[in-house]
């Protein structure tokens, strides 16, 4: 399942965004009532850009990433993820573009 994948990564990943200057925290959801598909939600958060990633038990991902001075949004896409090789790429690079080496 993709939010076991998602989450397994972010627990490898903790100290690479430590040393990377980003503060990281991630929620997982069950998926209950008027929200039946589970989901795990990564924020990012760098002295300059805020980021989040969603991605739902279904594979459908969204990735927010906003320049905090100018309230510009950096990036916002949406993915429909399978495969653990592809899911490691956008996650990947959700912390190039929140750490700004993008």
């Amino acid at each position: 399942m993709i939010n076991d994948y998602v989450a397994q990564w972010f627990a490898q990943n903790e100290d690479r965004f430590g040393s990377l200057g980003l503060t990281a925290s991630i929620s997982v959801s069950e998926g209950m009532g008027s929200l039946p598909k589970a989901s795990v939600k990564i924020d990012l958060d760098s002295a300059a850009r805020l980021g989040t990633i969603t991605c739902w038990s279904t594979g459908e991902t969204n990735l927010d990433v906003v320049e905090i001075e100018s309230e510009e949004m950096v990036a916002s896409k949406y993915f429909e993820l399978e495969q653990e090789e592809e899911t490691l790429e956008v996650l990947d690079n959700f912390v190039k573009l929140v750490s700004g080496d993008s």
